[in-house]
């Protein structure tokens, strides 16, 4: 799996979205991480911090991994309403990621991460799913 981490852009915010320790941890089990140049600025770790845990420095990451496929759509609408929410949760290494998602969408996802040989790093909880963001790019498992 990719993961892009970018620089914030708020004045003046200077955390980080995740630590190199933390980037390690995603990169261990074999992830990649992409690292914005400037993400540091104002921090107390550097991108050489970065580069030691093994991901990679990228010009712009926002550029590469658009927040949303049509800006105009409310990111927590289900792509289909017609469908239960599930809540989905994913461990990446020591890091647990949980999100909302539609059945259809939850179970294709899950099929493919099962495909590429991550059979025990996903769950689907029975639980109130609408406390949790929706799964990036859910839209794409409903594609043909």
């Amino acid at each position: 799996m990719k993961i892009g981490i970018p620089r914030e852009i708020k004045n003046p915010e200077y955390r980080v979205a995740i630590t190199p320790a933390r980037a390690y941890q995603l990169i261990s089990p074999g992830h990649e991480v992409f690292v914005e140049f400037g993400t540091c600025r104002g921090s107390s770790c550097d991108g050489a911090d970065y580069l030691r845990s093994g991901a990679t420095m990228a010009a712009q990451i926002s550029a590469r991994y658009p927040r949303r496929l049509e800006p105009d759509m409310d990111s927590q609408m289900s792509p289909h309403p017609e469908e239960a929410d599930v809540h989905l949760a994913v461990q990446l290494g020591h890091v647990r990621l949980d999100f909302t998602a539609c059945v259809t969408a939850a179970l294709l996802f899950i099929q493919d991460c099962r495909d590429r040989c991550y059979p025990k790093h996903l769950a689907v909880i029975p639980d109130d799913s609408r406390r949790y963001p929706r799964l990036p790019n859910e839209r794409l498992y409903l594609e043909p």
